[in-house]
C-alpha cells in the first residue's frame, strides 16, 4: 500500500488545527507541519497529534513554505491541506483508489463558508489540486500552484474551510499581490485575485479597474475565465453601471452558457435594473424570469468555481420574489417552497408573510 502524507504549513491556528488533524486521521499515515513562527498553541496541538514539524522563517512565500514541506515528506503521495480546512470523512479508500489508476492530480471539492458584501452567510464550490505524486511542486508567491503536466481529474472528496469567514487577510494578500504584479504587470491571474481582495473590502471602483484589466488578458481557456467574468459582472452590479452590464452579458452569454453563478448575476442586475426604471413591462419580466429559469436549467456544478445555490435555492428563491413582486402569488409560492425544501430559511419566512 502506498504511504500517504499530509503536508500542511501554519502559523497560529490554535481555533482550527485540532479540528483538521482529527478529520484525516486513518486517511494519512503521516503528517508534515511547517511552523513559519507560531507563538500560540499551534504547536502543541501538532505534537499531540504526532507531526513531524519543522520551521522555516517566513518571507511571503507560499510556494517556497509548500515545497520545504514537500521535502520533509517521506510518503509515495501527498495531500496538501491548510488548517482551517477539514475533511467530511475518512477518504483513505477514495485516495488509494485513485492512486492505482497512475500518476495524475487529484482535485478535491473545496466548500468555503463566506458573508457576502449584504452579510448573508453563504458556500463557495471550487475544485483544486491537492492530492499529487512525491516530486511535484508548487510554484507562485501566492495563490500557488502545483507546476506539472500531469493530468488532473476531479475526486470525490470534500473539504470544507471556514478561514475567510469573519476573517480579514486581505491586508497581507495585497501586499503580497501588488509586489507580483510589478514584476508581472499583465499577469491576469494575480489581477483577478487582487480584484477579489478589493472587492472583499467593498473597494468596487479599484476592482472593477482590476477585472476589467484581468478580462482583457486573460486566456479565454484559462480555468479561472469564467470566474474573471462573473466576478467582473458582480462589481458592475454593486456600481450600478447597469447598461454596461447588459453590454457585457450580450458579449460573454454565449461562451458563459453552462455557468448558473453566471445567469444568476444576469438575473440579479436586469431585476435590479428594471426595479430602478419608473415602469416595467412585461419583456422586463420575462427576461428576468428566463435567466432565473437558466439557472435551475443548468443547476448546481462542480465543473466550474461556483456559488452554492446558484442552481437551486437561490434562483428559485430569486424567482419567488419575482413573481410576488409582480402580484403572481401562486407561482411565488411555489419556488418559494422549493427553496424551502432545499433548507433555505429566507425563503421559509417569505412563505410565513405570504400566508
Amino acid at each position: 500500500m502506498n504511504k500517504i502524507s499530509l503536508v500542511m504549513i501554519v502559523k497560529n491556528e490554535e481555533r482550527c488545527l485540532d479540528r483538521c488533524l482529527k478529520s484525516i486521521r486513518g486517511t494519512v499515515d503521516e503528517i508534515i507541519i511547517v511552523d513559519t513562527g507560531s507563538t500560540d498553541k499551534t504547536l502543541d496541538i501538532a505534537k499531540k497529534h504526532g507531526a513531524n514539524i519543522y520551521h522555516l522563517e517566513w518571507n511571503h512565500d507560499f510556494a517556497k513554505a509548500r515545497n520545504y514541506a514537500i521535502s520533509k515528506a517521506t510518503g509515495d503521495w501527498l495531500l496538501s491541506l491548510d488548517a482551517d480546512e477539514y475533511l467530511r470523512k475518512n477518504y483513505r479508500a477514495t485516495l488509494q483508489n485513485h492512486i492505482q489508476k497512475g500518476q495524475r492530480i487529484g482535485k478535491i471539492k473545496i466548500t468555503s463558508k463566506f458573508e457576502n458584501e449584504d452579510g448573508a452567510v453563504q458556500e463557495a464550490q471550487v475544485f483544486i489540486s491537492r492530492f499529487f505524486p512525491k516530486g511535484v511542486q508548487y510554484t507562485g508567491k501566492i495563490h500557488e500552484q502545483l507546476n506539472t503536466h500531469l493530468p488532473r481529474v476531479n475526486m470525490n472528496i470534500e473539504v470544507l474551510h471556514d478561514g475567510y469567514y469573519k476573517t480579514d487577510k486581505t491586508e497581507r494578500n495585497i501586499s503580497i499581490l501588488k509586489e507580483e504584479l510589478k514584476i508581472t504587470p499583465k499577469d491576469s491571474y494575480y489581477l483577478y485575485q487582487l480584484g477579489k481582495e478589493y472587492r472583499n473590502r467593498k473597494e468596487y471602483k479599484r476592482a472593477l479597474c482590476l477585472f476589467e484589466l484581468s478580462y482583457n488578458y486573460v486566456n479565454k481557456r484559462e480555468g479561472y475565465y469564467y470566474s474573471v467574468v462573473v466576478e467582473y459582472l458582480n462589481t458592475l452590479i454593486k456600481l450600478k453601471k447597469y447598461k454596461k452590464g447588459i453590454q457585457f452579458i450580450k458579449a460573454e452569454e454565449k461562451a458563459m452558457g453552462k455557468h448558473p453563478d453566471f445567469y444568476f448575476s444576469k438575473g440579479t442586475l436586469l431585476l435590479e435594473y428594471y426595479s430602478s426604471l419608473p415602469s416595467a413591462t412585461y419583456e422586463n419580466i420575462n427576461e428576468i424570469e428566463k435567466a432565473f429559469l437558466k439557472c435551475l436549467q443548468i443547476g448546481d456544478t462542480n465543473q466550474y468555481e461556483s456559488v452554492r445555490g446558484t442552481g437551486s435555492f437561490l434562483a428559485a428563491y430569486n424567482l419567488g420574489i419575482l413573481y410576488e413582486l409582480c402580484g403572481t402569488i401562486k407561482k411565488a409560492k411555489f419556488y418559494y417552497q422549493s427553496a424551502t425544501k432545499q433548507g433555505y430559511q429566507p425563503a421559509k419566512e417569505r412563505m410565513k408573510s405570504l400566508c
